[in-house]
């Protein structure tokens, strides 16, 4: 009863939160305003994270199309669409995560997951960026995102295939004529929405550097 509780409140928060980045892109211009990209790091182990079952980290690259819907003195509302590729490499660290009641071939599964192994996701992230001004170069961007994902592999925590990626970040931007510098610190979640077992997820703290091209048509 509470596994269906949580999947109905997942599904309620990612109907809303698509609701808005829709009502939001009709508001907008189909012309891109930006395009970039983006190289980062990330792993499980971290001050903001706890969990010592399991090592995760990850290397990414992210192409960035960026859409400005609204401009106001101080805050800019903008849409961020990232296509992004991880290279991720996990190991299980405490074997006793998977237990005999989880099936025969607890052993095997075990054997299996407690070598570190590397794969492969494929995300494609869509969300909302509010933008503070705090002066013409200097700005800070808060973002909200999530989307569709691929995994090449399986985990004692995540299924292969099909999943959601979902992104939260905070950051500095600093523009020089039509370029924007960017680091940014990000929170990422990854997890089926209980569509297949096995769906605990990972969760990763990072940082991203980027560069940004206002395009000017």
């Amino acid at each position: 009863m509470i596994r269906k509780s949580n999947l109905i409140l997942r599904l309620i928060l990612m109907l809303s939160s698509t609701h808005l980045v829709a009502q939001s892109i009709n508001k907008a211009s189909l012309k891109i305003d930006a395009v970039g990209i983006f190289l980062g790091t990330a792993k499980h182990e971290s001050f903001l994270i706890k969990d010592e079952n399991y090592r995760y980290a990850n290397t990414s690259f992210k192409a960035v199309l960026l859409w400005e819907i609204k401009q106001g003195e101080r805050w800019d509302w903008e849409i961020v669409l990232e296509p992004g590729i991880y290279r991720v490499e996990h190991q299980l660290l405490n074997p006793f995560y998977i237990t005999p009641a989880s099936g025969p071939d607890f052993e095997q599964r075990r054997m299996k997951f407690t070598t570190p192994r590397t794969f492969h996701e494929y995300a494609l992230n869509l969300g909302l960026q509010v933008r503070y001004r705090w002066n013409e170069k200097w700005s800070t961007p808060l973002l909200a995102s999530l989307g569709p994902m691929y995994g090449t592999m399986q985990t004692e925590r995540l299924s292969k295939g099909f999943a959601f990626s979902n992104i939260l970040g905070i950051g500095i931007s600093f523009q020089q004529k039509e370029w924007d510098w960017n680091l940014r610190c990000i929170l990422r979640h990854t997890s089926n929405l209980e569509f297949i077992q096995p769906n605990s997820g990972h969760n990763s703290w990072g940082i991203e550097m980027g560069l940004i091209y206002h395009v000017q048509l």
